[in-house]
Parts: C-alpha cells; structure tokens; sequence
C-alpha cells in the first residue's frame, strides 16, 4: 500500500502519473539482474532540498547526487543561458535588454549554421534564405 507523503516546503514533489507509469516500463524493460530494489523518482528542487541539512552534514547519497548534478551543469550549454538570463535581469532598460537577447539569438544562429563567429547576419533576411531548415531549427530552439 502507498503511502500519503507529502514533503511541502522540502524541494520535493510529486511526479506526473504518465512519468510514473514510463518510469516503470523503464525499469521493466531491464534485465531481472540489473534491476533495482527499490526506486523513488521525484522531481527535486536542489536549493530548496539542500537546505534541510546542516553545514558538512549531508548525507553521502545525496551529496553524490549534488557532485553529480553540479557536473552536468558544468558541461552542459545551460550555464550560457544562466549567463544571458543573469545579465537580462540586471538591465532595467528595455530597448537594451532587446539588444541583447537579438545579440545573443544571432549568435546563437550563426553557431548553428556554421558559419564562421565572425560573420554578421543580414538583419531583415529571414532565416530560411539564412540556410535553416527544420532541423536546425529544433537545433536553434534547444539551444534557447
């Protein structure tokens, strides 16, 4: 039987049934031998989590779950858009935020087109006569 649980105010909270559900068929479709006792999946809000415990006194499962988290933050692209969102937040001006953001979108373009960093883009060109098909496309609108 389920339990009742609810960790407001902890930086959990509850996953979608239809996550659930292909959580396990995931850990179905594993070989018996590879399968794990037991599995929690929660969404974790790590700033909020952290909290609970005191200074040097977190536990050694979930410490390697921040070393892991801060890894893949390090590697990933999101630490440029932490970057350009950081800076968006600190311009109180409009018309120089929207420099910025058509800045970085361009930028963001000419990567995913390959052309050289130092090239600019035509300002009013779409960007289909620019090269960019739909899978680019997925490309340009993953990387914002």
């Amino acid at each position: 039987m389920a339990a009742d649980m609810s960790f407001d105010g902890e930086g959990l909270s509850k996953i979608a049934p239809e996550i659930g559900v292909q959580t396990l068929t995931n850990l179905m479709a594993m070989p018996q031998q590879d399968r794990p006792t037991q599995v929690g999946v929660y969404p974790i809000n790590w700033s909020t989590f952290m909290q609970q415990f005191p200074e040097g006194q977190i536990p050694p499962f979930v410490s390697e779950m921040v070393v892991q988290r801060k890894v893949k933050k390090v590697k990933g692209a999101d630490t440029q858009k932490d970057s350009i969102l950081t800076q968006l937040s600190t311009i109180a001006d409009a018309a120089e935020q929207k420099d910025l953001l058509v800045n970085y979108i361009g930028e963001q373009l000419v990567q995913v087109l390959g052309l050289d960093a130092s090239q600019s883009l035509p300002a009013n060109q779409p960007w289909n006569e620019l090269g960019l098909d739909s899978l680019m496309t997925v490309e340009l609108k993953n990387r914002l």
